[in-house]
């Protein structure tokens, strides 16, 4: 809502004739200017009120039958007001919405603009493998790896359940094989809780290739797999045959363990031969999982 030409030649004139009191110190002139200008704010406010009681114009844009990719079209604004003085200015600007969210034919067949809003696709499923075999039995601080993958295992499932997500778990190569099929909501971490609060590692060798078969005789509905091990060279062969067999459903991450102990080994600097030899055959494993992860 914008004041009328009339209303703001009034202001500009009540405003010019102050200059005279500038150089005139009378009373009357000042009490006249005063006067003239409560004058001015009434004019003003009559003027908002007869606006704000005028009924708003409608508008309606008139599209194409049929809309054509890459061509100009003419789009038509019709206005049905009584109260528009001549000479109106009409800006009908570009709609907020992406081109890509307007939906193109929704508009032609309904004569008027539509578009969608996407939002990110929920209910996915993420499922967590984690290994039970002797390789996470050491000591890592006062926990174990399985009880630090364990952790890991639970947060990445609280926070996908947050997201409305299904999460589930399957422990392998353990002395008790376990699948917790994928739950969703917020009281789905209780259950994850209930049924793997009482694992610990086995003895047994980590069979990936064999987790992986189970797995799918579970589950072929497209999921998130996170594999939480650590690895080692030695499961090169085994380790990419489990992950080509997952990715034939499912999308696959694995997770693999750094140990606090290397971490700060490889910043080591050797004091002595033996350690000297320690720091290299530490350096000499990262770098074959470094190109395991590379192979991956």
């Amino acid at each position: 809502m914008k004041p009328g030409r009339r209303l703001l030649a009034m202001i500009a004139i009540w405003a010019a004739l102050a200059l005279p009191l500038l150089l005139f110190d009378a009373q009357t002139l000042r009490a006249l200017w005063w006067a003239l200008g409560a004058v001015v704010l009434i004019v003003a406010g009559l003027d908002g009120w007869r606006l704000r009681r005028m009924p708003a114009p409608l508008a309606e844009r008139r599209l194409p039958s049929a809309l054509s990719v890459q061509q100009p079209h003419t789009v038509r604004v019709r206005l049905t007001s009584a109260s528009l003085q001549p000479g109106t200015l009409l800006a009908d600007h570009h709609p907020g919405d992406s081109l890509r969210q307007i939906d193109w034919k929704a508009t032609a067949r309904r004569r008027s603009l539509i578009s969608r809003e996407y939002q990110d696709e929920q209910n996915q499923q993420v499922l967590l493998m984690l290994d039970g075999g002797r390789r996470l039995a050491m000591p890592v601080g006062e926990l174990t790896g399985f009880d630090h993958a364990l952790n890991a295992a639970l947060l990445l499932a609280f926070s996908a359940l947050k997201q409305k997500d299904k999460a589930g778990a399957m422990l392998f190569s353990g002395d008790q094989p376990r699948w917790l099929p994928p739950v969703q909501g917020q009281q789905g971490i209780n259950h994850l809780l209930n049924g793997l609060y009482d694992l610990h590692p086995s003895h047994h060798a980590s069979d990936f290739s064999l987790a992986a078969r189970q797995l799918v005789r579970h589950t072929r509905r497209r999921a998130l797999v996170v594999l939480i091990t650590r690895l080692q060279q030695e499961d090169r062969d085994d380790l990419m045959t489990a992950v080509s067999l997952l990715r034939r459903h499912h999308l696959v991450l694995v997770a693999d363990m750094l140990l606090p102990e290397q971490q700060a080994l490889s910043r080591r600097r050797p004091g002595d031969f033996d350690e000297a030899l320690q720091v290299c055959a530490d350096a000499q494993e990262q770098q074959a999982r470094q190109q395991l992860h590379t192979r991956l």
